[in-house]
């Protein structure tokens, strides 16, 4: 009786629920069909052991078991969730097929390439932004009104570490927080050695860097794994132009390169920020020497620079390895139609070239070491006691430091050519047709060479002191009549 109260019960909810009568059935024996269900209680049935398309559901199933099950059986099964993640990543590597994970690769592999420079045959490994610093990678400043806005060299904000120095604003190298200009960086192993790491511990002299990544090239590689032969110096940006960057992305032609620091000096710097004459560039290594190094790491006066490669020549060389009188090419005169060589701001002595004495308040030229003769520029006689300028193996004129004529019984000085004027020596008259002795500025007397007295409308040559030689006659009187 029990049992048929509760089945009436069941029936009536079920005719209030589906909108049946009392006594209809609702379940056929295809089983129950979803699309009658009210909204709220439609979801996806399990399917049965057999893959068949409908579910059936026991009419004797409590209340609360079916309104839980959708809760249960909306969300998809975790192996449903593995397999479909897996496709995605089947899908992926099959589209991008550069980037899956080859059998012989281990995830360090992996790893390693993904920090490598993303630029075309770059070996180097990238420091931000998928490049390397040469191409552009790194971190950069990225606080608003910040002086280093967009750059990598902002102290405040993440950036590269300065130099310790005070007043030195250039990027710190190694440990000793120190830029290279005051003594950071690595230096070479080799003992005594003191040029910077190149690679392995050594400097490119000692065998350290990294060799060209062209085949068959033994050349040390510069930057982008190439020599400056084969592409590995940066170029001109001037277009059209293919000199190399001396500096600020120019040639020498174009402006490039930096100038010395010192207000209202245009000459280029050659180290530290100064040029030669402002205490820049490489001195000489000879302890206590401050002249300016030439070659070899030594100045002239201790040996260093190029020799003539004429044989028996100590004459220091120009370019193509000779002297001027062994047919060296140096550099000439700016001004047109002068065949002297330069001697300092492009023009040589006649026409204001070269540099004065160092010596206060002394305007003569200076010869070397930034002297004049008389103070100091040119070196004395070797002879014990003796204050004569030095002409020739280190002695002067009275004690044989002079070369004496080729030509036979002649004592006198020999010019150029190995003759004394009188014999064809010295330069000539540039007078079409004249073999006239070139006395000065290329000309002989007659044609305007040569010095003229220094005294006030006298027109007569000087013979020396810078008088002819009448108003030499009249100085010496003076003085004896004194």
């Amino acid at each position: 009786m029990e049992a048929e109260e509760e089945e009436c019960a069941v029936a009536t909810a079920s005719a209030a629920l589906f909108g049946g009568t009392e006594g209809e059935s609702h379940f056929d024996d295809d089983g129950m069909d979803g699309s009658d269900l009210p909204p709220s209680f439609t979801m996806p049935l399990l399917p049965r052991g057999d893959e068949s398309e409908d579910a059936t559901v026991p009419n004797s199933e409590p209340r609360e078991e079916a309104d839980t099950k959708p809760e249960i059986v909306n969300f998809k099964s975790q192996e449903t969730i593995t397999e479909s993640a897996e496709d995605q990543v089947t899908q992926t590597d099959e589209q991008h097929p550069e980037t899956a994970t080859t059998d012989g690769e281990g995830p360090g592999a992996a790893d390693q390439r993904g920090y490598q420079c993303r630029f075309e045959n770059c070996l180097k490994f990238a420091q931000g932004g998928g490049l390397c610093i040469a191409h552009g990678g790194g971190y950069r400043c990225q606080t608003p009104f910040c002086a280093f806005f967009n750059l990598r060299t902002c102290p405040d904000h993440g950036g590269s570490k300065r130099c310790g120095v005070t007043g030195c604003t250039r990027v710190a190298q190694g440990t000793s927080a120190l830029c290279c200009a005051h003594g950071g960086g690595r230096k070479c192993s080799v003992k005594k050695c003191d040029k910077y790491d190149a690679g392995q511990g050594l400097c490119l002299a000692h065998g350290g860097g990294r060799d060209c990544t062209m085949n068959g090239c033994t050349k040390k590689a510069i930057r982008y794994g190439l020599c400056s032969g084969h592409g590995g110096r940066a170029r001109c940006k001037v277009e059209g132009c293919e000199k190399y960057d001396r500096g600020q992305g120019k040639c020498k032609a174009h402006g490039g390169g930096y100038f010395c620091k010192v207000p209202g000096c245009k000459k280029k710097d050659k180290g530290g920020g100064l040029c030669v004459a402002h205490g820049g560039g490489k001195k000489c290594y000879v302890e206590g020497c401050t002249t300016p190094c030439v070659g070899g790491g030594r100045c002239k006066l201790h040996g260093g620079g190029r020799r003539c490669q004429a044989e028996g020549c100590r004459n220091w060389a120009l370019n193509g390895g000779r002297c001027k009188q062994h047919g060296g090419t140096g550099k000439r005169c700016s001004r047109r139609g002068c065949d002297k060589h330069d001697q300092g701001g492009g023009y040589c002595l006649a026409h204001g070239g070269g540099f004065t004495c160092t010596f206060p308040d002394c305007t003569k030229k200076q010869i070397r070491f930034g002297r004049c003769c008389a103070h100091g520029g040119k070196p004395r006689c070797t002879v014990e006691g003796c204050e004569r300028l030095g002409q020739a193996r280190g002695l002067c004129k009275a004690h044989g430091g002079t070369k004496p004529c080729n030509f036979p019984d002649c004592t006198r000085k020999a010019n150029s050519g190995g003759h004394c004027i009188r014999h064809g020596g010295g330069g000539r008259c540039k007078t079409e047709g004249c073999v006239k002795t070139n006395r000065g500025g290329g000309y002989c007397k007659a044609h305007g060479g040569g010095k003229k007295c220094t005294v006030p409308e006298c027109n007569e040559w000087a013979i020396g002191g810078g008088v002819c030689p009448q108003h030499e006659l009249f100085a010496a009187a003076a003085v004896v009549s004194v």
